[in-house]
Parts: C-alpha cells; structure tokens; sequence
C-alpha cells in the first residue's frame, strides 16, 4: 500500500506547537515559516496547507499572533521536502 506523504507529515506536526519549517517546493523555490492549518482531501488526507512565511533567523511567532490573511495556501503535491528547523 502506498504511504500517503501527507498523513506522515501531519502525524510529525501533530502535537507540535509553533514548529518552523524549510519547505523545498517542486519548482525548487525554498521558503522558511509555520503550517497553521490544513484541509482534508479526496485525494490526499491533507490536501492543503496553510502556510506562514517567517524569517528563520528570529524567534518563532505563536500561530495564534499570525493573521490568516497573510498566509499562503500550499498544495500537498507542490511540496517537495520538508525540513524542520
């Protein structure tokens, strides 16, 4: 049975608080920051997340204190690796 990637990674997050991230994208791009939330898929048991840039030489900003506007919304299949940092 194939491992659905995105149940593992929720399953690493799952109990963690305020975790920082280096997520590599397919297109290369790399961008530091926080998942703070996600949403069930069809395909996916995660099929997006909700995603918050931040500087990863500063402290790490409580998920409560970031507002949902100024996140971004990433596909589960867009994700190349994750990092945790």
């Amino acid at each position: 049975m194939k491992t659905d990637k995105s149940k593992v990674l929720y399953d690493q997050l799952d109990g963690l608080t305020d975790v920082k991230v280096q997520i590599e994208l397919q297109s290369g791009a790399k961008i530091c920051g926080v998942f703070t939330g996600f949403d069930h898929g069809a395909r996916h048991f995660v099929e997006r997340w909700d995603f918050h840039e931040v500087d990863p030489l500063q402290p790490t900003p409580s998920v409560l204190s970031l507002a949902q506007s100024e996140g971004i919304t990433l596909k589960h299949e867009d994700l190349y690796s994750v990092f945790f940092i």
